[in-house]
């Protein structure tokens, strides 16, 4: 679609990537600066992992996805604190059931959930003009 109206694609994701790259670079700088090392076991796949389910559970298709995603994961290990050893499972399970019911995410539902419920109302509203008129 970013072609049909005369973006280059191609330097646009170059700039994006190139964005991203800085991004990163930055805080990581940070994070040597506040920890005085930089280990590569600091950044291992348990962190991958986590920041996926961000994403998974908050959804992909706009920004306020995984920041809810985040909210309610760094949320809930405090929420369900009480129940010690059993909040990893529940935290695995309320993942598995988002997977199911709702693969897009959190956001990503409710938004289509709303257009869903828009053009649903245009229809019935253009139908009872049809029937009116």
């Amino acid at each position: 679609m970013a072609v049909s109206l005369g973006i280059n694609a191609t330097r646009t994701q170059t700039i994006a990537y190139a964005i991203s790259g800085l991004i990163a670079g930055l805080f990581g700088s940070l994070e040597a600066l506040h920890s005085y090392a930089i280990e590569p076991n600091q950044f291992g796949f348990h962190l991958i992992i986590v920041i996926l389910s961000y994403v998974v559970l908050g959804g992909r298709r706009s920004v306020w996805g995984p920041l809810v995603g985040v909210a309610l994961l760094i949320a809930l290990p405090e929420i369900s604190r009480p129940l010690a050893d059993a909040r990893i499972m529940i935290y695995g399970l309320i993942l598995m059931v988002m997977m199911n019911f709702m693969p897009r995410g959190i956001v990503d539902t409710l938004i289509a959930w709303r257009e869903n419920r828009k053009s649903t109302a245009a229809q019935s509203a253009t139908r009872q003009a049809e029937v009116k008129g």
